[in-house]
């Protein structure tokens, strides 16, 4: 009869892998949320100072206006 003393290597390959799977995805999820409520932010701030534009959307750390049916962009 073998001693075995801790856990075989693959169990432990397949729990680092779901403990990296559940990081990722939670990350993901926060980060999304945060995106979210920093547009809705700035969208209200932009729509609060009667300047006509508003916030369309956040891509690549770059803001999209609408200013008076024109699409600008402002980086």
């Amino acid at each position: 009869m073998k001693n075995k003393k801790g856990i075989s290597p693959v169990v432990a390959i397949l729990l680092l892998v779901s403990v990296t799977v559940v990081a990722v995805v939670g990350f993901q999820t926060w980060y999304q949320g945060f995106q979210s409520s920093k547009l809705v932010e700035a969208s209200q701030q932009s729509g609060n100072s009667g300047l006509g534009s508003k916030i369309e959307t956040i891509a690549a750390n770059n803001l999209y206006f609408d200013y008076e049916g024109t699409n600008t962009n402002v980086n």
